[in-house]
């Protein structure tokens, strides 16, 4: 007696080797698919917008402006900084180049609002509305420092 399947077995064995192999490869594929889900912890960024105001910036643009960023950004409180703040922090700044901090006096420094936000990017192209503002001089966005990466890193935005 021989040991050879029959034709019938033969395929059912190789219904079978298909079946394991689909299998196997259903397996891998749902394992890189739980690996890969974008529901992992995501690290989150701060980013400061400072919006600097035009020196000769009417109350009722500045009121326009912190409504938009409120608007914009409604999980930041908008603060003025004013020009004599923004002087201090210059000084603070530049406090290793005298020669600098000679020549710039606090009314040569703008008054900005600025509100800090977090995410895990920063839309800059929400602000070119806010930059063509009347009483907007320019905008500057930072991502602050954070734990691994000491120095803020300036965005190009908008």
């Amino acid at each position: 007696m021989s040991n050879r399947p029959t034709p019938g077995r033969r395929w059912i064995v190789a219904a079978a080797v298909a079946l394991a192999a689909m299998l196997v490869g259903a397996l891998a594929t749902a394992a890189t698919l739980f690996a890969m889900r974008d529901d992992q912890p995501q690290p989150q960024h701060r980013y400061e917008v400072r919006v600097r105001l035009d020196v000769a910036a009417t109350a009722d643009q500045k009121a326009v402006v912190e409504s938009s960023l409120s608007t914009r950004y409604p999980t930041g409180a908008v603060r003025t900084e004013s020009r004599d703040e923004a002087y201090e922090r210059f000084k603070e700044l530049f406090k290793d180049q005298p020669d600098l901090l000679y020549s710039v006096r606090p009314d040569s420094l703008p008054e900005s609002l600025l509100v800090v936000t977090a995410g895990r990017l920063f839309d800059c192209a929400g602000l070119a509305a806010v930059e063509g503002m009347p009483g907007v001089d320019g905008i500057i966005v930072r991502q602050l420092p954070a734990v691994g990466r000491p120095d803020a890193v300036l965005l190009n935005c908008p």
